[in-house]
């Protein structure tokens, strides 16, 4: 008889038979033969009564082993709907503890021998003061540092208020580098002595007062000589406020943040490509220290570091109180026309009694740095391999194109610092240089800054009484556009552009960006992935699956 039985949770199927035999030897041999087929053998008693004692014997330990397994089920639902409670909190927990002791199994730096350079160290200081020289306005500044203060003061207050709106989350994450931004164009203002457009004469022009009052009054414009009219003692901090109502302020500042534009361009990429030196050291690649690093900084610094040389060198040999003629003011050689000079190999004639170079024998050393400059762009094309070759030429033209395009787009430092604030002074600004009331010198067209001071505030000047009223509702168009255009959108607008000298002309001389992105340590990425990939995964053609 065929029989199925559940045996370890599967169905079993199982032949019951008798055999009937006689004698030892059938005995023997019908044992081999079902153990040969792992058959269970039962004995069969021989009397009617042994039988059904046997049965009832049989049938009492199957209905022990059902209550058995009856309470074996029960208890066994019990605990599972226990467990079934906390079961995903103890996923959940084991999940965490898994993924923090496979990130910890990671920290393998040893602080001792090894040390990475964080890429916030510099940063942080570099960037406020990149946007600094482009925002740089003392009352802007205060503003800009008056709101950063405020969010980080009362920081715990505002982490409390959860809020989806995406402007502000982004001023409330930058407070602490806004507030830096805001510290530093209060200095950078100082020095450009620009607040709201105006002049602040704090310790006195060091110009003085050389004309009759006769001559003023029958002049609308006379000039200062800087033999006689200029102190020779340099104002104790940022510009003098004499030339705020010079009617060539324009070109003093325009030549002036230019060249200090440049000079903090090639600081900063400098500053970069010495950083690669570090990547070297770390990847354990001291050959490229001497094949690529060092090129790199000579072609950098041979034309570029030079070109900030002649800068600090005209400053320094010409002056206009000079007793050589040939290092008067009206000799004072282009800068710029003497490094495309040196970059054509082309020599000028001096003009008595003007040199054209600033020193002897400066057409010969023109000649070996651009040779050397040459022999630089040329290092590492020695390869035996033609892809080598090709990927050091590559190499070569995108980083010497990359040197001179990154310089020039340095001076956005100083196109962004002229339009955000032309700073034409009214003579009441500077007493020791003002003029009779009846003559109206000649100002430099206002920009921005300038245009809301003198085109909007302005208006609501006058004798008191209904003028006051007009002030009142002028004042707060003022402010308005203040904040709106000069604050905010020309804040944001030199906020992108040091963000992209950051990125673009300082991280390209180092950064390569290879391997993975970073993924910073999260438990709801970590969660969401673990469960993703836990979920039955169906793949069909258009069907029904098979």
């Amino acid at each position: 008889m065929d029989y199925f039985i559940i045996f370890q949770g599967h169905e079993l199927q199982k032949t019951v038979f008798v055999v009937f035999f006689h004698g030892e030897q059938i005995k023997l041999r019908v044992k081999k033969v079902c153990h040969g087929f792992k058959a269970t053998l039962y004995p069969c008693p021989a009397t009617y009564k042994d039988q059904l004692d046997m049965l009832a014997g049989v049938g009492t330990r199957i209905k022990d082993l059902e209550m058995v397994l009856e309470q074996t089920e029960n208890h066994r639902r019990l605990v599972l709907t226990n467990i079934a409670r906390d079961i995903s909190t103890w996923m959940v927990a084991v999940r965490k503890e898994k993924a923090i002791y496979h990130t910890l199994n990671m920290f393998s730096m040893d602080i001792v021998k090894k040390c990475l350079i964080a890429e916030s160290l510099y940063t942080i200081i570099t960037f406020p003061f990149l946007f600094a020289v482009m925002f740089g306005d003392v009352g802007h500044g205060i503003i800009m540092t008056a709101f950063a203060a405020i969010l980080v003061i009362y920081e715990k207050r505002f982490l409390k208020i959860k809020t989806d709106n995406e402007i502000w989350n982004i001023f409330f994450g930058g407070r602490y580098i806004i507030l830096l931004m805001g510290i530093f164009s209060i200095y950078t203002g100082l020095i450009y002595n620009d607040m709201f457009s105006k002049s602040l004469n704090i310790f006195g022009t060091s110009w003085r007062n050389v004309y009759e009052d006769g001559v003023l009054r029958n002049h609308t414009m006379l000039e200062l000589d800087p033999k006689t009219a200029y102190t020779q003692t340099p104002y104790p901090f940022g510009l003098d406020p004499a030339w705020q109502f010079a009617s060539n302020n324009i070109i003093f500042l325009n030549s002036f943040k230019m060249k200090l534009s440049i000079i903090f361009g090639v600081i900063h990429m400098a500053f970069g490509v010495t950083m690669s030196v570090v990547n070297f050291n770390f990847f354990r690649k001291p050959e490229m220290i001497f094949l690529q690093y060092i090129p790199q900084i000579l072609f950098l610094l041979l034309l570029f570091w030079y070109l900030c040389l002649l800068m600090f060198m005209k400053w320094i040999m010409y002056s206009a109180v000079s007793e050589d003629p040939s290092l008067g003011t009206s000799c004072a050689p282009s800068v710029l026309i003497i490094f495309i000079n040196m970059m054509l190999m082309k020599s000028s004639e001096d003009k008595p009694p003007c040199r054209a170079m600033m020193y002897a024998g400066q057409n010969e050393q023109y000649q070996q740095g651009v040779e050397t400059g040459e022999v630089t762009e040329k290092e590492g094309h020695d390869g035996g391999l033609a892809e080598e070759l090709i990927t050091q030429c590559i190499h070569t033209i995108e980083y010497v194109l990359g040197a001179v395009s990154h310089t020039a787009s340095y001076l956005r430092l100083w196109a962004l610092s002229l339009a955000h604030a032309q700073k034409p002074l009214l003579p009441s600004y500077c007493p020791k240089l003002s003029t009779p009331n009846n003559i109206s010198p000649s100002f430099p067209s206002p920009e921005l800054s300038a245009v809301l001071w003198q085109r909007v505030l302005v208006m609501g000047m006058g004798p008191p009484g209904v003028t006051s009223i007009k002030l009142y509702i002028i004042f707060a168009v003022w402010a308005f556009f203040t904040l709106a255009i000069l604050v905010l959108m020309e804040g944001l607008s030199a906020f992108l552009h040091t963000l992209r000298l950051h990125w673009v002309e300082f991280m390209s001389k180092f950064y390569e960006g290879q391997g993975y992105a970073f993924a910073p340590f999260c438990f709801t990425d970590i969660l969401e992935n673990e469960e993703d990939d836990h979920k039955p995964v169906m793949e069909t053609n258009g069907g029904p699956p098979e």
